[in-house]
Order: C-alpha cells, then structure tokens, then sequence
C-alpha cells in the first residue's frame, strides 16, 4: 500500500510538471535567443570593449537564470524519500511562485507574495510540502479564466489559544467551488476538471494529515476560493493521526 501511494504522489507530481513544459520552454527559449544574437555579432564586433562586456553580463545573466528553472523543475520532479527536517517554508513558497510565474504571465493572471517575516522553521518533509503546494497554486491559476490574481501568504497562527501553525493563504479570483462540491474536492478521483484525476488535493490532503496539520476551504462560486494549509510548528510526535482534518467549516479557524 505504501509503495502504491509513493507511486501515486509521484505521477501526480509529473502530472503537474506536464502542465508547465509549454510555458517554461518559452521562458527558456527567449534567453536563448538573447544569447545566439549576441554570439552571431561577437566575430564582427570583438575589438569593440563596450559590446565584449556587455555580451558577457548578458549571457551570464541569462545563462544563470536557465539554471535556476532547470533546477527548480529538477527539484520539483525528483523523487525522494521521506525526509523531515526543519525548514523555511517562505523559501519553498518563493521556489514554487517562480516555477509558476511563467504560466501565470501567459493567463495574464498576477501573483501577489504576502510572506511573513521571522517565521519559526517547521519539522516538515520538503518535497512533499513542495507538491502540496505547487498542487494547491497551480489549481488555483487554472480556475481564472482571463484576468486575474491569485495571493498567497504566511503567516503564524495560533488554534484554540495555544498550538501554533504556520498557515499558507492561497486565495484566486476564480470561478469558486460550488457548496455542494465543497464535502468531495478532497475525495480520490473526485473532479470537476475534464483532464483532471481527481488525486492532487486528496494526495494534499493526506500529506498535510501525516505532517500533523489540517486544511480548511472556503469559496463562493463566481468570488473564487481560498485555502488554508496549517503546519504544526513542534516537532511531530511519532503517532498516527487520530482526528481527520476539516475540509469546510464556517469559521475558517484564521
């Protein structure tokens, strides 16, 4: 069973980084170009100081920021092991925004980056959180149809005056979920998309659960629909989960 659901994840995860490759080779290509253009103009124009230095910021500028795509779709596509380890999830935030921002210019859809500051590092598994989130993003940028905006946040909150979260906003001006799916968004096979599965949110779902934390969904349809992902920030304690997460509640809990 075990090997089965590290199967699912993974092909959710390729799933997802299937939906990218169009827009990420267009951002590839345009340095590119940049590049050939300057090195077709380097034999005629050698002696020329201005245009040596010039070529050279330019390309190691447009050369690094391939690097930085490849690696973070190399980053988001490798899979890995189980491993927890205190980390900054504003940095894993920031990783995912960039991978997406492509595709966001394409839809005309603008990404607004609220991170708290100082935020306490959380016993998280990386790669996993980095599928959540990239999951719960990306959906939310393929619920925009034309203009629109999608925010997300951090920020340290605190439940029933004394555990401690930190909690990811993610909140799009889309199409909204309609009440009566809301109980079912987190079911396997359960979609609305017509190339959808139906397994990334019920696999966020499940890795959110066995990190200790829980998600709560508010929408209306027609205002867009925001999640909330909250991550303990003490150490898990090794025990199974006893209490199963709310998908929707009145009170979002913020």
């Amino acid at each position: 069973l075990k090997q089965s659901q590290d199967l699912i994840r993974r092909a959710d995860r390729l799933s997802s980084l299937g939906m990218l490759t169009a827009g990420l080779a267009h951002e590839i290509r345009n340095p590119l170009v940049a590049i050939r253009t300057f090195t077709q103009l380097l034999p005629e124009r050698y002696q020329d100081p201005e245009f040596r230095n010039s070529f050279q910021a330019v390309a190691l500028k447009e050369v690094d920021r391939i690097c930085g795509l490849v690696n973070d779709l190399l980053n988001f596509a490798r899979p890995s092991t189980p491993n927890v380890s205190a980390e900054d999830i504003n940095e894993i935030i920031e990783g995912i925004v960039r991978i997406l921002e492509t595709e966001a210019r394409e839809k005309e859809v603008q990404i607004y980056r609220r991170l708290a500051s100082s935020l306490p590092k959380i016993f998280i598994d990386k790669e996993q959180i980095k599928q959540v989130s990239m999951n719960i993003i990306l959906n939310a940028l393929q619920s925009i149809e034309g203009r629109g905006v999608v925010e997300v946040s951090t920020r340290l909150f605190t439940r029933n005056g004394s555990e401690q979260f930190v909690q990811i906003e993610v909140r799009d001006s889309g199409a909204g979920i309609p009440e009566k799916d809301l109980e079912d968004i987190f079911t396997p096979f359960f979609t609305t998309k017509k190339d959808g599965s139906g397994l990334g949110l019920s696999i966020s779902h499940q890795i959110v659960q066995e990190h200790g934390g829980y998600i709560v969904v508010e929408s209306q349809v027609g205002k867009g629909a925001t999640f909330f992902l909250n991550l303990p920030v003490k150490p898990p304690i090794q025990q199974e989960v006893k209490d199963r997460p709310q998908v929707y509640e009145e009170d979002s809990g913020r």
